[in-house]
């Protein structure tokens, strides 16, 4: 009579894959300046350069014109100075360049944005405007975000300080409309920590799509884990060690 040993199993060692970085998906602040300033020259610098290199210009010092711009105050006319010259506008002129630059920025951070999540410069440096779930944010999250830019330039480039030092890297036209800026491959997370994107901590393992490569993912099955083993055979009880078959169980 041979007896086998019983086969042991040995769980084989398991390796789990590192933690995550931590990852702020609204630490894009370098890109938000790159589309700022992409932005500002399509909406106001260009239409101002394409008025002026139109203007009349007169040399400044002109015996004509010897007190220089004080000559066109009381004139239907809007004047500054450059090194050597006068750049004389007319009124007209100088409406039609605020109302293309006003048209400008409707299309461009209103319409265009509402649309699309991001005007022509968040678009080409990969960013989008969110709301708090991660979707894109709707028109009149984006029109009161963009109203406020405004408050964000004009009052000490506020903009630039709250963006620099609030949860979430937020102007105060994104605090107001409740919208948030993010890389374009970060869009459909919510962008804030503890509303459901990961941990709910900045700096912590794991931050990113809700339980991806968070430690203990994929932990090993529990030892012993499997189908129970058939029951032993019954005893003999006739002489010669013979014993009827087990039946069907009960």
């Amino acid at each position: 009579m041979h007896l086998r040993r019983p086969l042991v199993c040995h769980d084989a060692p398991v390796t789990y894959p590192p933690p995550m970085a931590p990852v702020d998906p609204t630490a894009v602040l370098g890109r938000r300046y790159g589309a700022f300033f992409i932005d500002l020259f399509l909406v106001l610098i260009l239409p101002f350069i394409l008025y002026t290199s139109n203007a009349e210009r007169v040399e400044n010092g002109n015996l004509v014109l010897p007190r220089g711009c004080e000559f066109f105050e009381d004139r239907d006319y809007v004047c500054f100075e450059t090194d050597d010259d006068l750049v004389i506008i007319e009124e007209g002129d100088f409406a039609a360049i605020w109302l293309l630059a006003v048209g400008g920025w409707a299309l461009n951070y209103v319409i265009l944005q509402s649309l699309t999540g991001g005007s022509v410069g968040k678009l080409m440096v990969g960013l989008r405007v969110v709301n708090r779930g991660g979707q894109r944010a709707n028109f009149g999250q984006v029109l009161v975000r963009s109203l406020f830019l405004a408050v964000d330039l004009g009052c000490f480039l506020v903009g630039a300080i709250t963006s620099a030092v609030t949860r979430g890297h937020r102007r105060v036209g994104d605090l107001v409309g409740g919208t948030y800026v993010v890389a374009a491959t970060s869009v459909g997370y919510p962008p804030e920590p503890g509303s459901g994107y990961g941990p709910p901590a900045w700096g912590q393992p794991g931050y990113g799509p809700p339980g991806y490569a968070t430690p203990g993912y994929g932990q090993p099955p529990t030892p012993g884990w499997g189908p129970p083993p058939p029951p032993p055979p019954p005893p003999p009880t006739q002489p010669g060690g013979w014993a009827p078959p087990p039946g069907p169980p009960q």
